[in-house]
């Protein structure tokens, strides 16, 4: 993973639901709140073993996710965030 987190920022469980032909499973990953799209694409990558990156985008509550989770939860005024959907 590329994602160098220090163990003081939190964590929160997520599972991912998708709009695509990757089958995801379906369990909860814990992610980092300061995760960005690319952290959660390489996760993603990871998590389906494919050959070659695909570069994933995110939607949290129905819009893109374009910042880290932890802005986009401060940005919304949003406690928790349960699921995520991966779209291409």
């Amino acid at each position: 993973m590329a994602s160098s987190s220090s163990s003081t920022v939190p964590s929160h469980p997520v599972v991912f639901t998708t709009q695509t032909p990757y089958a995801l499973p379906s369990q909860k990953f814990m992610i980092p709140l300061d995760w960005k799209r690319y952290q959660l694409s390489q996760l993603i990558n990871k998590a389906l073993d494919l050959p070659k990156p695909i570069p994933f985008d995110f939607l949290v509550h129905g819009e893109i996710l374009r910042t880290s989770l932890s802005e986009w939860r401060a940005e919304k005024g949003v406690g928790e965030v349960r699921k995520v959907t991966k779209l291409v």
